[in-house]
């Protein structure tokens, strides 16, 4: 959304997140201050979402949800379950107040990255690229995608040497 309405985070008076039932049970800390509090909060994924611009490894450092301006960002945060509704089919509604006067909304019924909406090879480049980088790994990430991506015509053996360090 931050992409496609041109947004920032100084641009978002409120945000209000609704889910279907039960999709918010693992989401327990609204206010996280610490990166492993971090991944089981809403709150923090769209503070690092609209501040960042994107959602990375790197931003579950404890450095990263301990910025001033994430922690300020949770009081704009409102999240809600559809109680009444069934756990099935799965969906979020972010609903965006603009500083402008104007709203921004997306629902999504199917998450991208799953195997209903896949990443891009392009998407899955940068993904594993970031993992690579995030854990210090001496793989490169290029042979290793290389091999994986021909994995129908490449020995076993030859990807798991792709992916060995060193």
């Amino acid at each position: 959304m931050r992409n496609a309405y041109g947004l920032n985070g100084a641009d978002v008076v409120s945000v209000e997140v609704t889910a279907h039932r039960n999709g918010l049970r693992p989401l327990v800390h609204p206010r996280p201050i610490n990166g492993a509090e971090a991944r089981y909060s809403m709150h923090y994924a769209l503070a690092a979402a609209m501040l960042d611009g994107k959602v990375t490894l790197q931003s579950f450092t404890d450095a990263m949800v301990q910025r001033d301006e994430v922690q300020t960002f949770f009081s704009r945060v409102t999240v809600f379950e559809d109680e009444d509704g069934p756990e099935q089919p799965r969906f979020t509604l972010v609903k965006f107040a603009l500083k402008s006067g104007g709203t921004a909304e997306r629902r999504v019924d199917v998450a991208h990255g799953t195997a209903r909406s896949p990443l891009s090879e392009g998407e899955l480049g940068d993904k594993v690229r970031e993992c690579f980088t995030y854990g210090k790994s001496e793989v490169w990430a290029k042979d290793f995608m290389t091999a994986a991506f021909g994995m129908a015509a490449t020995p076993i053996r030859d990807v798991l040497r792709a992916g060995r360090m060193g």
